[in-house]
């Protein structure tokens, strides 16, 4: 019976600090890396601020629109990486973290926000300035 409560005490503790890793790593300001043509003229970038803010800032040739939305970071006992996004104009849903480091972040959206994967695909990629 003790060694089953060690086992789920250091798997919690494990699953909270490996949060707190990619947190402290995807707070911040990122740039889109323009992947397809939408892109190619717009300047993007996502800022994850405190308090789970999410601040996407969009920069045309004669417009620039702010939108706001409101992440979640979770971590599943497998170590998979997710974000969930709300609260946003268009494209909330649950993202895959494929990718995070220093400087390299790679978003797959898996599921749209009323959970439903059909059609769900999203690709972003982005450079930390």
């Amino acid at each position: 019976m003790k060694i089953n409560l060690l086992i789920i005490i250091l798997t919690i503790t494990l699953l909270v600090s490996c949060k707190k890793r990619v947190t402290n790593k995807i707070q911040g300001k990122w740039n889109m890396v323009p992947l397809n043509e939408y892109f190619i003229d717009k300047n993007v970038s996502w800022d994850f601020a405190e308090n789970d803010n999410l601040i996407i800032t969009t920069i045309s040739s004669d417009t620039t629109k702010i939108d706001s939305a409101k992440y979640i970071i979770k971590v599943n006992a497998l170590g998979k990486k997710t974000i969930e996004i709300t609260e946003r104009e268009k494209n909330n849903g649950t993202y895959l973290i494929n990718k995070i480091s220093k400087t390299i972040l790679k978003l797959q959206r898996t599921a749209k926000e009323d959970g439903e994967t059909a059609g769900a695909f999203l690709w972003y990629e982005f450079v930390k300035p």
